[in-house]
């Protein structure tokens, strides 16, 4: 591994702020065509669906959770203490706050699609402020395929990665304390967002780290004192389901070696009987899945990338240089290997767990949205077998009929979606060493570059007549690990 001086430019990887640059210097221009198209075109298709709801809905994939809502909020008593629930408190609440009494499925399901839409709409712009507008672009354009089946419209999973979104985009702009406590608003919401503190882990943010864990911690608490002991295993046994659901890893291969037929139980199609020594081995491989992309950051070394042209007076670069491509696409294009690693962990958790609703690789899209594109081959392979997940389940959920029914090509397209899924992780991590240096060359690397910043801005200010452009003060300083 050799670390060598690599030419970059301003526009690509610094932000105006860190450049010295006042906001007024920096053009605006319009955003790229494509975002507001994309944009109408969620707008438009969810105002179609509303229309289009019957007030008694069919029996069908496409509003099967939609019943459950109701079911929810409509039980006597108290959840979890009085009725099971397999979701978390934040989201019953929500759940409750959007059913009234009376109300038929089809009012439900409208509320459903306003509230998805909403969420879709924040997440987005999640990703647009911490990471750019190309980070944006990505958002809408990857979940265009489940968008196709409206899939994510008729699930209140949106609500989850809304917020996980705004959690990393809080950590990303250098706020972690903030940004750990929404984080933890979202494990109460879905569980799944809890993966994402390790961000914290490997950026050594400890003191938001502590109030992100003081907080989760209060929230049990509170959880249990109202919901009853028994309520955190109800959502983490999905209110004591048995078997492996059809969709998930282990049941796609149940269903490849046996001739077993599925049944329905608590909410989801089900193959098998898990014994208890297969579901202790089964959490200790989802565990080590979820750690190893942190893990891997953690062993190259977070070391973010230092500041060289910040301390640079904002007279010595003409504003003419820079263009508002540069604060739509400077944090885009400097996505850490945390990003990465984020990616991989809940692809590693979807991957191993007995549970895998086509709804949960709506998980994936902010996570995909945030990690750039990258020349090597693992970089390349991230988002391409990223896509082809989002892309194979939206055609698994057209067929889920023909995979019940054992019909040719849903048990097929459902193996290759779950091959993929594993790939994804392999992939993130793959791409986490080829991008990240060991934490030896990093702080080298950090210690050389600050004495080439410094040695450039010294020569700006004391040579006003050769001032040199801002691709040369970020040559000079900016190293790269091959």
């Amino acid at each position: 591994m050799s670390i060598e001086a690599a030419p970059t430019t301003v526009q690509a990887d610094t932000p105006a702020a860190a450049q010295g640059v006042l906001p007024e210097a920096v053009h605006r221009t319009p955003p790229h065509p494509l975002i507001p198209g994309l944009l109408i075109l969620r707008v438009v298709l969810a105002f179609m669906m509303v229309r289009a709801v019957p007030d008694e809905l069919p029996s069908d994939f496409l509003y099967s959770d939609t019943g459950r809502y109701q079911e929810i909020a409509g039980a006597d008593g108290r959840p979890y203490r009085d009725h099971d629930v397999e979701y978390p408190p934040v989201l019953v609440g929500v759940i409750e706050a959007i059913v009234d009494d009376g109300d038929t499925g089809g009012d439900v399901a409208r509320r459903v699609i306003v509230l998805a839409l909403l969420c879709d709409l924040a997440a987005f712009a999640a990703i647009a402020w911490g990471w750019g507008e190309r980070a944006g672009r990505r958002y809408l354009l990857i979940g265009l395929p489940l968008l196709a089946v409206r899939l994510p419209y008729v699930r209140l999973d949106l609500l989850s990665a809304a917020i996980a979104a705004w959690g990393l985009a809080l950590v990303h702009k250098r706020r972690p304390t903030a940004g750990g406590v929404v984080l933890v608003l979202g494990a109460f919401t879905k569980l799944w967002p809890g993966v994402l503190l390790g961000v914290l882990i490997v950026q050594r943010r400890w003191r938001a780290l502590g109030v992100a864990c003081a907080a989760g911690g209060a929230g049990l608490v509170a959880w249990g004192a109202w919901g009853g002991g028994d309520a955190f295993g109800q959502v983490l046994t999905m209110r004591s389901a048995q078997g492996w659901q059809i969709e998930s890893l282990p049941g796609s291969l149940a269903e490849l070696v046996t001739s077993a037929k599925p049944v329905f139980n608590s909410g989801a199609w089900r193959v098998g009987n898990a014994p208890a020594l297969w579901r202790g081995a089964l959490t200790l491989l989802s565990i080590v899945a979820i750690t190893v992309p942190w893990l891997a950051v953690w062993r190259r070394g977070f070391r973010p990338r230092p500041a060289l042209v910040g301390s640079i007076p904002s007279s010595s670069i003409p504003s003419s240089s820079i263009s508002s491509s540069s604060a739509g696409a400077d944090a885009d294009r400097s996505s850490p290997a945390w990003a990465l690693a984020a990616l991989g962990s809940v692809a590693g958790l979807m991957a191993t767990g007995p549970l895998l609703s086509p709804q949960f690789v709506i998980w994936l899209l902010p996570l995909l949205a945030i990690v750039p594109p990258a020349a090597d081959a693992w970089g390349k392979a991230v988002h391409r077998v990223g896509t082809a997940v989002v892309a194979l389940t939206a055609v698994l959920f057209l067929v889920l009929n023909q995979l019940l029914a054992r019909s040719p090509g849903g048990l097929e397209i459902l193996l290759l979606r779950n091959a993929a899924l594993v790939a994804l992780t392999i992939a993130c991590v793959a791409s986490i060493h080829r991008r990240t240096p060991p934490a030896s060359a990093s702080a080298s690397a950090s210690a050389s570059a600050s004495r080439a910043g410094t040695s450039a801005t010294n020569q700006i200010e004391t040579s006003p007549s050769a001032r040199a452009s801002p691709a040369e003060v970020v040559e000079a300083g900016e190293v790269a690990v091959e």
